[in-house]
Order: C-alpha cells, then structure tokens, then sequence
C-alpha cells in the first residue's frame, strides 16, 4: 500500500526496492513511482513480452533500477520466448535469483 509506504519513508531513512509478484501496469505503479525507490522488479511470466518491455522502460525513464524476476519452475525456451528481443535485456539492471516458487512458505 503506497499510503503506509509513505509514512514508513518519512520515519526512516531507507531505500525502498519493490518486488511485484503479479501482472502490473503502468497506472498501478504510478503511486509506487512517486516513493522514488531504488528498484522495482516485475515478474516475467506476469506479463505479455511487450506490456513487460514498455513497463521496463517506464520503470527506467523515472530514474529507478529496473529488475524481471523468474520463476524457478520457468523453463528457459519459455524465458527466451518472452523476451527475444534485444532491447528487452538493455532495459533489465537486475536479475535475482528464484529461491522458491511464488506462494510457497515453508
């Protein structure tokens, strides 16, 4: 919620990174876009190829890291097929690494 998220930032000096593990758009990440984190990451599979490499690029014209995350059950021909294009990877500053899938608490 950007609502508490504001109010935390205004307690503490920290560097705000947000990680979405679900489809975004432009306008849901606009309030985040207003907390000047360091870094936002999407996940890959959330999206279409295009929608993700236009968020990318919005991600980075505000001045922000931008990440794609991957899940770890994901198999490489289905990540090369959701980004075969080369500008795609020029918009991406991170990759972490999965650990666990999405959802799944031990």
């Amino acid at each position: 919620n950007p609502v508490w998220l504001k109010q935390i930032k205004k307690v503490y000096s920290i560097d705000q990174d947000f990680h979405f593990m679900a489809y975004m758009t432009e306008e849901m990440l606009e309030p985040y876009f207003s907390l000047e984190p360091v870094g936002i990451t999407i996940h890959l599979e959330a999206g279409k190829k295009k929608e993700n490499l236009e968020i990318l690029q919005q991600i980075k014209e505000k001045g922000i890291r931008a990440g794609i995350a991957i899940s770890p059950e994901s198999e490489w021909e289905e990540i090369q097929s959701k980004s075969r294009n080369t500008s795609f990877y020029l918009e991406i500053d991170r990759v972490p690494p999965p650990g666990i899938e999405p959802g799944l608490a031990v």
